[in-house]
Order: structure tokens, then C-alpha cells, then sequence
């Protein structure tokens, strides 16, 4: 699994393509949006998630696991 800023890098990048906002992320997790921001930014800073955090946005993303977690 790569490290936890490229992980940050992988979900940004499937927000972007998919316009999918942190707002509607937040929505679909039902968390609020700076719940959202704030794991975003501890990603970036290279701090951890759990792996099924990262199922979930994977499944609200609509995308493989591996699409987040790899090349």
C-alpha cells in the first residue's frame, strides 16, 4: 500500500474527475464536511486512516480500492 500522502494525492485526483465535492463526500458518509477536510489534510500530512475508511470512500467514489491504494 503506498504511503498515506499519495493515498491523499489517489482520492483527491477520483474527487476531481468525478466532481465530487468534499460537501458530497461528507453527505454520502454522513459526516460533516470539515470531518472531511481535516482527514484529507492529516493525509497529506502524512498521518494514517484506517483501511476501512478507505473501503468506504472507495465505495462512495464508486471505484475499486486498488484505484485509491495504487499506481
Amino acid at each position: 500500500m503506498k504511503n498515506n500522502q499519495e493515498l491523499h494525492k489517489n482520492i483527491i485526483k477520483i474527487m476531481k474527475q468525478q466532481n465530487i465535492s468534499q460537501a458530497k463526500l461528507a453527505r454520502e458518509l454522513n459526516v460533516s464536511r470539515s470531518d472531511i477536510s481535516i482527514l484529507l489534510k492529516s493525509l497529506s500530512l502524512g498521518k494514517s486512516i484506517t483501511t476501512s475508511k478507505l473501503f468506504l470512500i472507495a465505495h462512495i467514489l464508486n471505484v475499486d480500492f486498488t484505484m485509491i491504494t495504487d499506481n
